[in-house]
């Protein structure tokens, strides 16, 4: 058998599945969470909230330069770069007892009206209602998942 991908080099394989899946199927999972209530709060006609109607991901700037890197280097045997890891810095409250131990946050501001951003260690799937059960999402996400790795591993 030939060599398997190891933690550093599967990552960015898992990440392109997951944005091939919502760049191909975006709109079978804005369709997945349509539902009246949902499609009043983020239209123009209803409270216009983020996320908007349109499925995206977004993955912040450290991220996107480090599948960029990734993309570049070619095509196997690569170097592998390393793992990712999200940059944190230390947030002061000006509260003696707290700062003490400090605050560790993102370093990357958080953007709130992406649909489906990468938040650290995860994507956060923002497009469902408060109401809604996030079953039929997960299946259509998974299912075009899955459509994706079967892509990549026929390329």
């Amino acid at each position: 058998g030939g060599r398997g991908l190891g933690d550093n080099e599967a990552f960015p394989v898992i990440m392109a599945a997951v944005c091939r899946a919502v760049k191909r199927h975006g709109d079978l999972m804005v369709t997945s969470v349509a539902c009246p209530g949902n499609d009043f709060r983020l239209t123009k006609g209803g409270g216009a909230e983020a996320p908007p109607t349109v499925m995206s991901i977004h993955t912040g700037e450290a991220l996107f330069q480090y599948l960029k890197q990734f993309a570049e280097d070619g095509l196997p045997p690569f170097e592998p770069i390393g793992p990712f890891s999200v940059q944190k810095t230390k947030v002061k409250l000006g509260i003696e007892a707290i700062d003490r131990h400090g605050i560790e946050v993102t370093a990357e501001p958080r953007n709130r009206t992406a649909p489906f951003p990468y938040a650290g260690r995860r994507f956060e799937l923002r497009a469902s209602g408060a109401s809604q059960n996030v079953s039929m999402v997960n299946v259509v996400l998974c299912s075009a998942i899955a459509e994706s790795f079967n892509a990549i591993a026929d390329a």
